[in-house]
């Protein structure tokens, strides 16, 4: 599916917005996200961020979802 995400954050008190589209399932939605946003972070030197909005397709705002993300790493697969 097509999603249009406006991600409205502040680096450093300098209010921002940018634009960005994923096609993806709607599970996997919430990781590229939180993907981009750690782009955008390693990209401007991972100054102080603050993520205001994040909305999507013009409709929801799915900025707590985001913020509350964390990343599961499994890796069991190592034998040792």
């Amino acid at each position: 599916m097509r999603y249009v995400v406006n991600l409205y954050y502040s680096i450093d008190g300098n209010k921002t917005l940018q634009t960005n589209e994923f096609h993806c399932r709607k599970g996997d939605l919430v990781l590229k996200i939180h993907s981009w946003i750690r782009k955008i972070k390693m990209e401007t030197g991972y100054r102080e961020t603050s993520i205001e909005k994040v909305i999507v397709n013009e409709e929801y705002d799915i900025a707590e979802t985001v913020r509350n993300y964390k990343v599961v790493i499994d890796d069991s697969w190592i034998p040792f």
